[in-house]
C-alpha cells in the first residue's frame, strides 16, 4: 500500500523523521520514489553531518565535498583544475545543491582545509587561495542553483575571512536565492548584503564595533522575532545597537542574551511580547535591576543557565510575571533556600523546571509538585558536595506527590541510590493511577557517573514492563544552555 501513497502524503511522513537519519538513510535504499524524497530532506542541512571533531570526520569531509564538486557545472570543475586544485569528483545521482536550504560560510571554510589539508590533496596554489578558489566556485553555484535559501550564516572569525570576504549576493541568481531569507548569523563587522528585507531569525556576534550596515539591516526588517545577542570578548562595545532593536519591541517573541560581562539590560523591557527569555551571563551581574519590575504578560519560558541576580531582585521579577511561566530554569550552580520556595507562589502554572537543591530542601520539592498541579518534567542538579541529594528520599516525593501529568526526570549524577531503592520505587510508580510512563535521564560530567550494571539491568526490565519509557545517561556540556 505504501507505494500507493502520494508524494505529498509521503513528503509529509518523511518530515517528521528528519532528526531520525539512521532511518531516513534506510529508506533512501527502499526504492527510487522514496529516495527522491528523502535526499531532499538529508540534504537540506548538509553541514549536521559534518562534525570536525567527530570520529570520521575526515572522511565525511571528503565525502561531503567532493559531492558538492561534482555538482558543479563543467565550466567550474575545468577553471578548479586548470588552477591546480585536483580534487575527486564522482558521478552524483543527484544534483544536490538545490536541495539545499542552510548555508555557513564557516563550515564551507572548514570543510575546504580540512579536505585539502588533511587529504593532502595536490594543489598548485597555497592553502589560502585554493580554499579561495573552491569556496568562490561553490558560492556562485549555490547562488545560482538554490530556488530560495532559508539560513545563513556568515559569521566568520579572523581565520575565515578568505571565504567571508568573496562577495557572493553579487553573484548571478543571489538576489532570487537569498530574497525569502529568514534565518541570519552574523558577526558585528560582516559584509551584510542589505537585500535582506524578511528576517525573522537574528544572530549576532560582537567581535568588533557593531558596523553601519548592521544596524541599517535590523532597521530594515518587519517580522523579526526571535535574537540573540553574543557579547564575549571583553571591551567590545555594542550597545549602540540597542536602539535599532528596540524598534522591534512589537514583534520580538524570542530573546537570548548571553556575556562574560555585566549588561545593563533595562533596554529588555521594550519587549512587551516576548514570549521566551534567556539571560546567560557567566559573571555575578547588576544589569538585572534594569527588568526586576518589567512585566511581560505574555512570557512564558524564562532560563537563567549561568550567574543569578541577586535573589530580592531576581523574586520580584516572578512575583511580577512568574504566573504565567510554563518553563523556568535556574543555574547549575546556583543554590537559594528563598528563591526555592517562591516558585510555589508565584509561579503555579509551570510545565517544566530546572532547579538546584540539596538533601535539607526536598520538603520544597515536595510543596512544588503539590503547587505547580501541571508539572510534567522537572531537572534536579544538586552540585554541593556536603548536601548530596538522598536518592530513596527524593524518588519516594516523585513517586508519591509528583503532579498526574508528570513524565520525566532528569537528575545530576551527584545522588546515592541503592539498586534495590530504585526497584521499590519504580514498583511504586508502575501502581500510580493515572498510569503514565516515566522518562529517567541522568546527567553526568567526567568525574562522577559510577552506574551500577545491577542499575542498569533494573532499568531494561522496567523498560520491557512499560514502566520506563525512555533512559538516558548525558554529559553535564550537553545540558547546559
Amino acid at each position: 500500500m505504501a507505494h500507493k501513497l502520494s508524494a505529498v502524503c509521503l513528503n509529509e511522513i518523511f518530515e517528521h523523521l528528519e532528526d531520525d537519519i539512521v532511518t531516513l538513510h534506510s529508506i533512501l535504499l527502499t526504492n527510487h520514489h522514496f529516495c527522491g524524497i528523502v535526499v531532499r530532506i538529508l540534504w537540506r542541512d548538509i553541514w549536521r553531518f559534518y562534525n570536525r571533531y567527530g570520529m570520521n570526520y575526515i572522511r565525511n569531509s571528503l565525502s561531503i565535498l567532493s559531492t558538492l564538486i561534482a555538482c558543479l557545472p563543467t565550466v567550474s570543475r575545468c577553471f578548479l583544475q586548470i588552477n591546480g586544485v585536483n580534487l575527486p569528483a564522482p558521478t552524483p545521482f543527484f544534483n544536490y545543491i538545490p536541495f539545499i536550504k542552510v548555508l555557513s560560510l564557516f563550515r564551507i571554510d572548514q570543510l575546504i582545509e580540512d579536505v585539502v589539508v588533511n587529504q593532502r590533496i595536490n594543489t598548485l596554489q597555497s592553502l589560502d587561495y585554493s580554499k579561495h578558489l573552491i569556496a568562490q566556485e561553490l558560492l556562485k553555484s549555490f547562488m545560482k542553483d538554490i530556488p530560495s535559501l532559508k539560513s545563513l550564516d556568515i559569521c566568520c572569525d579572523f581565520s575565515t575571512r578568505i571565504v567571508q570576504n568573496i562577495p557572493f549576493s553579487n553573484f548571478p541568481g543571489a538576489t532570487s536565492c537569498l530574497a525569502d531569507l529568514s534565518n541570519l548569523k552574523c558577526s558585528s563587522n560582516s559584509l551584510i548584503p542589505q537585500t535582506f528585507q524578511n528576517i525573522q531569525s537574528l544572530n549576532i556576534k560582537f567581535i568588533e564595533k557593531v558596523s553601519n550596515r548592521l544596524i541599517q539591516l535590523i532597521n530594515s526588517q518587519h517580522q523579526l522575532n526571535h535574537l540573540e545577542l553574543n557579547a564575549y570578548l571583553i571591551n567590545v562595545d555594542w550597545f549602540n545597537i540597542i536602539p535599532a532593536l528596540t524598534k522591534h519591541d512589537n514583534t520580538l517573541t524570542k530573546l537570548c542574551i548571553h556575556s562574560n560581562n555585566d549588561v545593563p539590560l533595562s533596554f529588555v523591557s521594550s519587549f512587551i511580547n516576548l514570549q521566551e527569555l534567556i539571560i546567560s551571563i557567566r559573571v555575578p551581574f547588576d544589569g538585572f535591576n534594569g527588568l526586576k519590575y518589567a512585566s511581560f504578560t505574555k512570557l512564558r519560558i524564562f532560563k537563567i543557565p549561568h550567574e543569578v541576580p541577586k535573589p530580592e531582585m531576581l523574586m520580584k521579577f516572578l512575583e511580577n510575571n512568574g504566573m504565567n511561566f510554563e518553563e523556568f530554569s535556574t543555574s547549575v550552580i546556583y543554590s537559594d533556600k528563598s528563591l526555592n520556595k517562591s516558585l510555589v507562589r508565584f509561579c503555579p502554572n509551570l510545565k517544566k523546571l530546572s532547579i538546584n537543591f540539596g538533601n535539607d530542601e526536598l520538603d520544597t520539592l515536595k510543596s512544588i509538585f503539590e503547587h505547580c498541579q501541571g508539572l510534567e518534567g522537572i531537572k534536579i542538579w544538586c552540585q554541593d558536595d556536603h548536601n548530596h541529594l538522598n536518592g530513596r528520599n527524593l524518588l519516594e516525593i516523585v513517586v508519591n506527590h509528583a503532579p498526574k501529568n508528570f513524565y520525566e526526570l532528569k537528575i545530576y549524577m551527584n545522588i546515592t541510590l541503592l539498586p534495590s531503592e530504585l526497584e521499590t520505587s519504580l514498583i511504586s510508580w508502575k501502581n500510580r493511577t493515572p498510569q503514565k510512563s516515566l522518562s529517567l535521564v541522568v546527567i553526568f560530567d567526567e568525574f562522577s557517573l559510577v552506574f551500577k550494571e545491577e542499575i542498569l539491568h533494573m532499568i531494561e526490565k522496567y523498560k520491557e514492563l512499560g514502566t520506563i519509557r525512555k533512559f538516558e545517561i548525558k554529559r553535564i556540556d550537553n545540558e547546559l544552555e
